[in-house]
């Protein structure tokens, strides 16, 4: 049973310091749009991912959805995606870390376009000016491979983990193992 006519669209609150206010976001083509994560840098920097899906769920592939604050409004900014060569390639993004406002790092996943099911890690790099794919890992054994990355932090400047999950079936037998990312970086 589902709800018919029922398409989730972005939501954002703001504290103002005496209760939470609606606060405007942009209206992005699609009927099943979600935000996972956010994160802020300074009171006029702050970034939002998760995924759009521009058609019907069962027939489009979702895309990546990258929103920035500027202190005063949301926009939505380009953001690229594996694929879709078919509907069933959807990207989605779960986290985002940052070092700077110019080195920011938001990563999850994106489906198989075969329709399988199986998964692979998504990784994106804003370098101050857009959004590019990152190389991440994607281990291959097993018939069926599901590689998200799921959360990131950075502990000190220039230093980056992102972790996720990385799992297999080889001949029924599920396995999961842990995935982490780490790189040192310039900015």
């Amino acid at each position: 049973m589902g709800f018919q006519g029922f398409a989730p669209q972005i939501l954002a609150k703001h504290w103002d310091g005496t209760k939470w206010r609606t606060a405007a976001t942009p209206q992005v083509a699609g009927n099943n749009n979600k935000l996972n994560a956010v994160l802020a840098l300074a009171p006029n920097d702050a970034w939002a991912v998760g995924f759009s899906t521009p058609g019907k769920p069962a027939n489009a592939a979702s895309l990546t959805l990258i929103l920035h604050w500027d202190g005063t409004n949301w926009k939505v900014v380009p953001s690229p995606n594996v694929g879709p060569k078919t509907q069933f390639q959807s990207n989605t993004l779960l986290g985002l870390t940052a070092n700077s406002a110019k080195d920011i790092w938001a990563f999850g996943d994106y489906l198989a376009a075969d329709g399988s099911g199986q998964f692979r890690t998504l990784l994106l790099h804003w370098d101050g000016t857009s959004w590019k794919i990152a190389p991440s890992p994607n281990p291959t054994k097993g018939d069926f491979v599901g590689d998200v990355l799921q959360s990131g932090v950075t502990p000190s400047p220039g230093n980056v983990w992102i972790f996720g999950q990385e799992e297999e079936i080889v001949q029924n037998n599920p396995g999961i193992g842990t995935l982490a990312l780490h790189t040192t970086t310039g900015n």
